[in-house]
């Protein structure tokens, strides 16, 4: 029958299963009664046999269940007891299960892990790659890796590698088996390494000698600075033997034999040889070798090469002075003085009597050493010195010289007592050190701080002042509209507006110290500009001084704006006229083009201009006045000198600049004023407000250009500006602007200002226009009335400075619910300020606090017109 013929796939059991229940079913039919005695035999036996059959088995599946049972202990065991930790995923990221190392890694007992989500242990700043990993990982069904910063114990960070693959459980779900590998270790240890390698490379590129590795005296490494000196290439010596460089076989053998010897003995050899360039020049060498590996020369030797030429040159001419050069050079590498005590004579090194602009050789008393020191430190130098001299004090000292042509210097002087066999003091010598320089960047970096926080102060000043302002002057003008002109109240409120404005003109000229204003520029002739305002500054003369002017036809032309120019100009001679005070005094004023010749003048210039000249050197004949005096020419960026130059940040990015040249003949400034010059509110003269100068200072940084002074009490001062030339012509067309009329009677505008002082004037001003005005405190309050009411508003002044939502967030906001709705950007701080930056959403005009009626309606007219 088929149920007897096994299947070739049927298991041993399925077979044994089978017999059973025949067996079974032939009992159940098998009438026991009627069988013989044989037959009743034969079927016990039949039934032992298959009783011994299952014992058989069942010893068998005992013992493959103890193998199994051994074998899980033993998987166990590795899964808990693993160096990785392991964890099980659901498809949601909850930890189903985790081993041992898993929860010290994470700082929790397995019981508790079962159930977290996995993202509680993972940083903030890695949430977004551990989820994109999860979702890949489960999307994609392949295994996956990922390296995240996890919180282990004591809130320790850890940084984890993640290697995991999801499959399918047999009741249809996702899971995912997850290895946990601590990577923190080798991630520091591999940062290490590469910042050793970076350090090592940074330190072949940069060191100021020449760096290089050989192996078997063949050239595998070399840096730029061999390259320099040999000026072969790196190409042309990499793979090449060493013997490339040098003169002979000889200087090529010596240094071998000799270099290996010492490093065999000492680990380290350095030896002086000749080198020879690619031109065939020789050059001294002195090299320095290591091995890489001291018990195995052939696995290369690194060395250095450092060009001593000029050093063996200079040996033979300077030995005489070699006790000095060696003081000089532990000190300050400069110069140096040796002063003996029995004949009070003082030898200088050269670079000691270059420095005091004496020829070399020249060997001053002590006496006359200490004079060549600025008079307020002479007294301090003597005492220094003699106690060096009489108690062996050494001292260090920063002073100031004034130098055999005038020139004052600062210089660093050391000293240090020198004692015969006996211990007494016969001489004392020491290191000097010119440290100008050093001093004028000290000076230029404090300028540069203190301008920054002057800049800061003043911006942060004018938009809190202008705020306040905006408001006075606002309620003013309404006040003023509905009072009778007649009424003696009328005159106080315009006595107050007066004031409010001449405040105004403070606020708007602390914007100009900070050279952001924001204003139109053309090309502009800066004669013409001068020659123009010519009248005014003339006017303002006191009688006992003049103003000489000398004017190029045509004259430099520069990229400006004429008013910023002219308040420049305005605040540097006044300025000068100030300086000249109540003496006779001179004020030039002198325009020259150097090579600006394309620029044509009319005759009728021309002619003006010679007549004018030639009436004034009339009046300086007669009247025998000093004379104010403003040059102007056309000068090389490399000639405006450093010294004194403002910004101090300033750094010249044109090939040539005008120079525009204000010079007078007052009491000069000191040294130690010059930094102040052009601090806001800073005056030496009892009248003014101390903006002059800073204004004028902001007008020139706007335009791309600086200040230099040149002064000292009593000989006078030079102010100098330079700005950048602009090859564009000058255009003689006028400027068209629109007339600004616009109805605005019935127009609905939103104002949002969190001033309520600001926001109530505003509205009163749109108010008196016949605008209907909605308000809101801020942007937030701005987006929920525009929302209410985006039908009707036609038109938005926005503040700029806000809580919750400032002015740009609040017009993004409100553009995406109308696009382009017309918006006026309203603040204390000036147009360049307030815009900066990339935004999204601009503004059709801008408004700057304090704003008039006039100013009000000019804004609205242009944002309406712009729509």
């Amino acid at each position: 029958m088929l149920m007897d013929t096994p299947d070739h796939r049927t298991t041993p059991a399925q077979i044994l299963r089978r017999k059973s229940e025949e067996k079974l079913r032939t009992l159940k039919s098998l009438d026991t009664e009627g069988l013989g005695p044989e037959e009743t035999r034969q079927l016990i036996h039949d039934l032992r046999v298959h009783q011994i059959e299952l014992e058989i088995q069942n010893e068998e599946l005992r013992k493959v269940q103890g193998d199994l049972d051994l074998s899980l202990a033993r998987y166990f065991e590795l899964y808990d007891f693993a160096p990785v930790g392991y964890i099980s995923l659901s498809e949601k990221g909850v930890i189903l299960e985790a081993n041992l190392a898993a929860a010290v890694m994470l700082g929790m007992n397995r019981g508790e892990l079962a159930g977290q989500a996995l993202t509680r242990f993972v940083f903030n700043e890695d949430q977004d790659t551990c989820y994109h990993y999860l979702k890949t990982l489960f999307g994609a069904g392949e295994s996956q890796a990922c390296r995240i910063r996890m919180h282990g114990p004591s809130s320790d960070t850890v940084l984890v590698q993640l290697e995991a693959t999801a499959v399918r459980e047999a009741d249809g779900a996702m899971m995912s088996r997850v290895a946990m590998i601590d990577i923190t270790e080798r991630c520091k240890a591999e940062t290490l390494l590469q910042e050793k390698e970076t350090f090592l490379s940074s330190v072949l590129r940069a060191a100021p000698i020449g760096i290089g590795v050989v192996v078997d005296r063949e050239l595998v490494q070399v840096n730029l600075q061999i390259c320099e000196m040999t000026g072969y290439s790196q190409e042309e010596l990499v793979g090449r033997n060493a013997r490339i460089l040098y003169l002979s076989d000889k200087d090529y053998e010596t240094v071998g034999r000799e270099k290996y010897a010492q490093i065999r003995e000492k680990g380290t050899g350095s030896v002086e040889t000749r080198w020879k360039r690619k031109n065939g020049e020789a050059i001294d060498v002195l090299l320095s070798s290591t091995p890489l590996a001291l018990e195995d020369l052939l696995k290369g030797v690194v060395f250095t090469a450092m060009d001593i030429t000029e050093r063996r040159r200079a040996e033979t001419a300077l030995r005489e002075r070699e006790a000095l050069l060696r003081i000089a050079g532990r000190t300050s590498k400069f110069g140096g003085w040796s002063a003996n005590l029995s004949d009070q004579k003082v030898i200088w090194s050269d670079e000691v009597a270059v420095i005091h602009e004496k020829e070399p050789g020249y060997s001053p008393s002590v006496d006359e050493g200490i004079q060549f020191y600025a008079p307020e430190y002479r007294a301090t130098v003597s005492r220094i010195f003699r106690d060096c001299a009489l108690e062996g004090k050494p001292y260090d000292e920063e002073m100031e010289i004034i130098t055999a042509r005038g020139h004052r210097r600062w210089v660093r002087t050391t000293g240090e007592a020198v004692r015969d066999e006996s211990g007494e003091i016969i001489r004392v010598h020491g290191a000097f050190q010119d440290i100008t320089r050093r001093k004028r960047s000290e000076a230029k970096i404090r300028q540069l701080r203190k301008a920054e926080g002057l800049g800061r102060m003043a911006g942060a000043i004018a938009h809190h002042y202008n705020n306040l302002l905006a408001a006075v002057m606002g309620n003013l003008e309404l006040a003023e509209a509905d009072i009778s002109m007649d009424s003696s109240a009328a005159v106080k409120l315009s006595e107050a507006m007066k004031a409010a404005r001449r405040a105004s003109e403070i606020g708007g000229l602390m914007l100009a110290y900070l050279g952001q204003t924001v204003a139109r520029r053309e090309p502009l002739d800066l004669s013409e500009i001068c020659r123009g305002h010519l009248a005014d500054l003339q006017a303002s003369m006191p009688d006992h001084v003049i103003l000489e002017t000398d004017l190029p036809l045509p004259g430099p032309v520069v990229s400006a704006n004429a008013d910023q120019l002219r308040q420049a100009l305005n605040a540097l001679v006044i300025n000068a006229r100030e300086a000249v005070g109540e003496r006779t005094g001179k004020v030039s004023l002198k325009f020259q083009n150097v090579s600006q010749t394309d620029i044509p003048a009319a005759p009728d210039q021309i002619s003006r201009v010679l007549g004018g000249l030639i009436d004034h050197a009339k009046d300086l004949i007669k009247s025998r006045r000093e004379v104010i005096s403003l040059n102007v020419r056309t000068v090389a960026a490399e000639d405006i000198s450093g010294i004194n130059r403002f910004p101090v940040e300033f750094q010249p990015g044109a090939a040539s600049y005008a120079c525009l040249e204000v010079r007078d003949k007052g009491c000069g400034i000191a040294e130690a004023e010059i930094e102040k010059l052009f601090d806001p509110f800073y005056s030496t003269k009892f009248t003014g407000r101390g903006l002059g100068l800073p204004v004028a200072l902001g007008a020139v940084k706007a335009h791309g250009g600086c200040i230099t002074v040149e002064t000292g009490p009593g000989r006078g001062s030079v102010f100098r500006v330079y700005l950048p030339l602009t090859g564009e012509k000058i255009s003689r067309s006028k400027l068209q602007w629109p007339d600004g009329t616009v109805n605005l009677k019935g127009v609905t505008a939103l104002i949002v200002e969190d001033d309520e002082a600001m926001r109530l004037m505003a509205a009163t001003m749109l108010g008196l226009l016949d605008m209907k005005v909605l308000e809101a405190g801020d942007g937030v309050e701005a987006v929920e009335v525009f929302k209410n009411h985006v039908n009707e508003i036609r038109c938005v002044l926005c503040d700029l400075t806000m809580p919750q939502m400032d002015g740009w967030e609040t017009i993004e906001a409100l553009r995406r619910l109308s696009p382009g709705i017309p918006v006026i950007l309203v603040s204390g701080y000036d147009a360049a300020t307030a815009m900066d930056g990339d935004h999204p959403e601009l503004p059709q005009a801008f408004l700057s606090k304090p704003y008039g009626m006039r100013a009000l309606k000019e804004s609205l007219a242009k944002a309406l017109e712009g729509k």
